[in-house]
């Protein structure tokens, strides 16, 4: 059992939250706020326990991310004219770890990335702001799409699809099968298959390797995944807060991992084996790098442009990879909340839970545009926050995008006034909503502001 309880104050923002699992140590948060309700400080307590500091501009930019105790890194960001975001810069107190600049077109696509440790990253783009090609000098590729949005080719490789656009071939012999829901069921490569296993609500609940080996997954009824049995018999159990991971438990319920955010669905710390490590991360929230208590480097990531790793040092366990999303090593998988990705062949291997909203094309990832955009729930592209990032009314907006649930035939919504949705029973759409009462006109700004911290279930705080 677990119990996530949430404290507002009387202008409507949380200002603490204690999480407790399993009779485990409780993870205690707390956040302060200036008068115009930008998050100012978060402290942790618990496990990873620090103190963290906001610094914005006049146009109420994040500036910087300060320590006041406890982590390592300084994170500093820097904009244009056009409020797009032009350097991020981790650092401590012996100088730089990492930094990024970035370059943009008329239209303000990312046309290339200076990055202090891996060197120039280049990008190109079609008409349609697809991603064509990059270059660097970890990966050189080239890409091309058909009139549906298919990838057709990508270094060195083609696919082939069939008339319902589920990818079921590659040049190199792989080849794919789906079940009636559309959902990948086997996948061959070099003459192994692997064989994939799903649920009623269409969510992946086992995977068959070929070397007779397995992994399972469970849900809860928002269709969260609650727990992971590895392929060596090792259970994973993981409690959350709204849609974050928060603790990663063992089969004895005991904590190995636990998690703290910014508020924008991106990790700052985690805490493992008693020590802390803070991440690095870039504008799309993809994790480069973890550093220790110390400011030493503890894990290091490169990837191609959609998620692949190309590259790592360090064998810390972390979960967290591109876009901030879970990357299940035992299947290569990317765990995008409603469905999972599969970077190798950039997309989806199960349909768009919400049908066409995001698109005609029901298994791309972000309009194949992943240097640009990512996709927080597996339902929907958002724009990365690379322009004006952090500002007010784009993180109110994300936040917004990332307290969206679907649940089997119900799609809860969050918003600063209360929850609503819509239920679809036995063909009938209903449509209903719960207030929450009047809240701080404030604009939202990083944290958990006047948009509150909703619970729907077991718990739930309104």
């Amino acid at each position: 059992p677990w119990s996530p309880v949430s404290f507002l104050a009387s202008d409507g923002r949380i200002h603490a939250t204690t999480l407790t699992s399993n009779q485990n140590t409780p993870q205690h948060e707390a956040y302060t706020y200036d008068p115009t309700g930008k998050l100012t400080s978060l402290s942790s307590s618990g496990y990873s326990t620090f103190t963290v500091a906001y610094d914005y501009d006049a146009a109420e930019r994040l500036l910087a991310r300060r320590p006041v105790g406890g982590l390592p890194v300084t994170m500093t960001y820097a904009y244009n004219a056009n409020d797009w975001l032009t350097q991020i810069r981790a650092a401590d107190a012996n100088g730089s770890l990492l930094q990024l600049d970035y370059s943009y077109d008329a239209v303000g696509n990312i046309t290339q990335i200076l990055s202090s440790r891996d060197g120039a990253i280049a990008y190109t783009y079609d008409a349609l702001d697809r991603l064509t090609g990059v270059s660097s000098p970890g990966v050189t590729a080239s890409y091309a799409y058909d009139a549906a949005g298919n990838r057709t080719a990508a270094a060195g490789l083609t696919y082939t699809y069939d008339a319902g656009g589920r990818l079921v071939g590659r040049s190199d012999g792989a080849s794919y099968t789906y079940d009636a829901a559309g959902s990948l069921a086997t996948r061959t490569e070099n003459g192994q298959t692997t064989g994939f296993t799903w649920d009623g609500r269409n969510l992946l609940t086992r995977i068959d390797y070929p070397d007779g080996t397995y992994s399972a997954y469970e849900y809860d009824g928002l269709g969260r995944r609650v727990s992971k049995r590895l392929p060596d018999g090792t259970v994973r159990h993981y409690v959350y807060r709204d849609l974050l991971l928060m603790q990663e438990l063992d089969a004895a319920g005991q904590v190995v991992a636990a998690y703290t955010y910014d508020g924008l669905d991106r990790p700052i710390s985690m805490w493992r084996n008693g020590q802390t490590y803070t991440y690095i991360l870039d504008h799309l929230g993809t994790v480069l790098a973890l550093v220790d208590a110390s400011g030493a480097l503890a894990a290091t990531y490169q990837y191609d442009p959609w998620g692949h790793v190309i590259a790592s040092t360090g064998t810390l366990e972390n979960p967290f990879r591109f876009t901030g999303r879970e990357y299940d090593a035992e299947s290569g998988l990317y765990y995008y909340r409603a469905r999972y990705y599969d970077a190798r062949d950039g997309r989806f291997i199960s349909r768009d839970p919400i049908g066409i909203e995001d698109g005609l094309n029901l298994y791309a990832y972000v309009g194949n545009n992943p240097v640009m955009f990512k996709d927080p729930t597996g339902n929907q592209a958002s724009e990365s926050i690379n322009r004006g990032i952090q500002n007010a009314k784009d993180l109110y907006d994300k936040l917004d995008e990332l307290r969206t649930f679907d649940v089997g035939d119900t799609k809860i919504k969050c918003g600063g006034s209360g929850i609503s949705g819509e239920t679809t029973f036995k063909g009938i759409k209903i449509d209903w909503s719960i207030g929450k009462g009047p809240l701080s006109p404030a604009p939202f700004t990083p944290g958990f502001g006047s948009e509150g911290d909703f619970m729907i279930g077991i718990g739930a705080e309104f």
